[in-house]
């Protein structure tokens, strides 16, 4: 009785450590076929990327285009005029910082505009003042404001036209920058009051009494 429960257990026993079935240890242990190893080989990777990569990193970036060996002539913005030193100054200053053509342009472009109306802002800006200090003046200005404009202008009339213009380019510049500076127009009001007085009928008279004749030499001989 003992004997047969004996075999019971341990039959139960080896029963239950019974081991794996063949043919799963037999796919476990499947050997590695070509077609597998291949699969898994370092030189079938794909290193497509990585050579890409490789060759972008390699390539030297593209080199811009630096100063020309001597600059065009700059072109001068739509109602503005280039000054050949300050054209000299800025090439120079343009190759120091290896600008190339198209670059050194349009700093130009940019910049001579906003310098050109700088100046034209200024010019007004003292026109503006001295015509403030010839009208608060005490001897041209105030109340002999008009008086002086209409002497002064007298000493212009050989200069003006018909229609009253400027004939003379360099005077009707001259009017034009400084026709309002105290000086000048202190300086016109004092030849426009001689030529006043010259053309005067009592100038006129005295200029005859001044011409001497034949007998007036033989006398003062005498």
């Amino acid at each position: 009785m003992n004997e047969t429960v004996e075999t019971a257990e341990k039959t139960e026993s080896e029963a239950g450590s019974t081991p794996a079935p063949v043919e799963q240890t037999a796919q476990a242990q499947q050997p590695a076929t070509p077609e597998t190893i291949e699969e898994s080989s370092l030189l079938n990777s794909d290193t497509t990327e990585e050579q890409k990569e490789s060759e972008e990193e390699k390539k030297e970036p593209e080199k811009e285009a630096g100063a020309p060996e001597k600059y065009e002539d700059f072109k001068a913005p739509q109602g503005v005029s280039l000054d050949a030193d300050v054209v000299k100054g800025f090439s120079e200053v343009a190759k120091e910082l290896n600008l190339p053509q198209d670059k050194a342009q349009a700093v130009i472009d940019k910049v001579t505009p906003i310098l050109a109306k700088k100046q034209a802002d200024q010019i007004a800006q003292t026109n503006k003042a001295w015509q403030e200090k010839v009208k608060t003046d005490p001897v041209i200005g105030g109340d002999h404001l008009k008086s002086t404009i209409a002497t002064a202008q007298k000493a212009l009339k050989d200069f003006r036209g018909a229609d009253g213009k400027f004939v003379d380019e360099d005077v009707a510049e001259l009017a034009a920058i400084a026709g309002n500076h105290p000086g000048l127009i202190k300086i016109l009001r004092h030849f426009g009051s001689v030529i006043g007085e010259d053309s005067s009928p009592a100038a006129k008279s005295n200029a005859v009494k001044q011409i001497y004749t034949a007998a007036d030499f033989y006398k003062a001989k005498e």
